[in-house]
């Protein structure tokens, strides 16, 4: 899922625009068909959608070395605690470092 145009086709993929009111009866939908996963880059509305309809099963944070003092939230306030199993790890040259979480349902 993205809010940008991708240019040149790439085979299967389906397009959601996340200006479309994502809905767990979508991702339900969308899970239930045969393929492979479903990836959400960017759009921190989107991923807010799937997080509060407890939706996402992988959870990759990207750590990119530069502070920012304004933008939208990742993680909106108010959003109850969910639990994350860590997974890995990988940094690259740039100082980027990329941290790879499952989802834990219980303590």
């Amino acid at each position: 899922m993205t809010h940008r145009f991708l240019n040149g086709t790439i085979p299967n993929l389906k397009i959601v625009k996340s200006s479309q009111k994502i809905r767990e009866d979508l991702a339900t939908k969308l899970k239930s068909e045969k393929g492979r996963d479903i990836n959400c880059d960017g759009s921190a509305e989107v991923v807010n959608e799937l997080l509060k309809n407890d939706l996402i099963d992988e959870l990759t944070i990207s750590v990119v070395p530069i502070l920012v003092g304004n933008g939208t939230r990742l993680i909106k306030k108010g959003r109850p605690e969910q639990l994350l199993e860590f997974i890995s790890a990988k940094t690259f040259e740039t100082g980027l470092t990329q941290l790879y979480y499952k989802h834990k349902t219980k303590y």
